[in-house]
């Protein structure tokens, strides 16, 4: 547990039911069994609800699961104990971003109407709901905050960090984001691009990247789009 989520162990009065719940979340998540690995989450809250703010991972499978109000929430939660998450303050606004390309933004979660964005506009972003955090330390996530802050354009976060040959960790980040902020806006065409470059880049193909939850949550997206990924 302490690999996904550093000091849990120490924070959190956990039990092995606990302990297991949590990597059985996981595990069900990496197998492509998103409601499986909510309902595990969920029970693992249950039985210890101080481990909440720390789930990220439940956030991750909620939306996946298009829980996208209960994935905000869970976001917001988690940024209130962690308020220099930039990664989790983005999957918060992708949760309103999808609320209003689905139309699902009745109870005011986001700031405006979906009636005054178009679907796959930019300014879906720049309208829906956000956190702010403090400063990433890693320069890709900057770039990518300011993307879904609306002070840079995908083209420009791909132009400087989609280069493999000089940071394969950025190349991939900078292709998953990019993808993602392209859902968000409901362009599917660019979306699945993005993120299937994301897929097959350099970063997969090293120790460090085919162990990146990150990473594998791109293949999940895939395969959860019917984009093909085995």
């Amino acid at each position: 547990v302490d690999s996904l989520i550093p000091g849990f162990s120490q924070r959190i009065k956990g039990t092995k039911n606990v302990n297991s719940l949590f990597n059985e979340g996981v595990k069900m998540f990496q197998q492509n069994q998103v409601e499986r690995s909510v309902e595990c989450f969920d029970q693992l809250i249950k039985l210890s609800p101080p481990a909440k703010p720390f789930l990220w991972q439940r956030g991750l499978s909620l939306y996946y699961a298009g829980k996208f109000q209960e994935g905000a929430d869970q976001f917001k939660t988690d940024v209130q104990v962690n308020p220099n998450d930039t990664e989790e303050a983005i999957w918060y606004q992708l949760c309103n971003m999808r609320r209003l390309v689905l139309g699902q933004e009745e109870d005011a979660a986001t700031s405006q109407s979906s009636s005054a964005v178009s679907v796959g506009s930019a300014k879906i972003a720049c309208t829906a709901d956000k956190l702010q955090v403090g400063t990433d330390p890693r320069p890709v996530m900057r770039a990518v905050f300011d993307m879904f802050n609306c002070k840079v354009t995908p083209s420009e976060v791909l132009e400087k960090f989609a280069r493999p040959e000089v940071s394969p960790h950025d190349d991939f980040y900078a292709k998953l984001y990019v993808g993602l902020w392209n859902e968000g806006v409901g362009d599917t065409k660019a979306a699945q691009s993005a993120i299937l470059q994301a897929v097959g880049s350099q970063y997969g193909k090293s120790v460090q990247g085919s162990e990146d939850y990150m990473y594998k949550l791109a293949k999940i997206h895939a395969m959860q789009r019917g984009w093909v990924i085995t």
